[in-house]
């Protein structure tokens, strides 16, 4: 709790940073932003079986 309250009280006094992003940067992000997507396809293959099987018990108790 006190380390919010201290991040509260000074982030309006942070100044500007002047900091320089290289074109690799973006890579990075792109990079990141790609296997995000990928890691989710993937892991909704492997589960899907589970998640499927999950649904179909939920909604044939209720007929």
């Amino acid at each position: 709790m006190r380390i919010l309250l201290l991040i509260i009280i000074l982030v309006p006094f942070i100044g500007t940073a002047n900091a320089y992003i290289d074109p690799g940067s973006m890579s990075i992000v792109m990079q990141a932003v790609v296997g995000a997507v990928v890691g989710s396809i993937v892991a909704g293959k492997v589960y899907w079986g589970k998640i499927k099987e999950t649904f179909q018990r939920i909604f044939s108790e209720k007929k």
